[in-house]
């Protein structure tokens, strides 16, 4: 089996507390729960590793957004966010309210099985 180049690792340099933040869908709860939970959506610091989690009934960009104003309120309006390229983290509302806050929205790249 052949094995494919790998691209150098990039370390992330965060230099001002609350400046990066990443977002990532890290389960499906299966079943649902008594509230119809069915998501766990983190928030995770880069300065400090810092992670913040809620449930949620859906995973689309409002629901997201709803949750990162909480977020914006707590810690102050961060300078960029990483997340993966699904549509929830990178739609038009999204986008949207990251140019009206001045945040920059970076993606992880693609992951390809092989």
């Amino acid at each position: 089996k052949e094995r494919l180049a790998t691209l150098p690792l990039r370390p992330i340099s965060v230099d001002q507390p609350f400046m990066q933040w990443g977002l990532d869908f890290i389960v499906v709860i299966n079943p649902n729960s008594s509230q119809g939970h069915k998501w766990i959506l983190t928030a995770t610091y880069y300065f400090t590793k810092w992670t913040e989690a809620v449930a949620l009934k859906e995973a689309n960009e409002s629901s997201i957004l709803d949750f990162y104003e909480g977020m914006t309120t707590k810690f102050g309006v961060p300078a960029t966010i990483i997340s993966d390229n699904a549509l929830a983290f990178i739609g038009s509302k999204m986008t949207e309210w990251a140019v009206k806050n001045g945040i920059y929205l970076s993606t992880s790249s693609n992951y390809y099985p092989q």
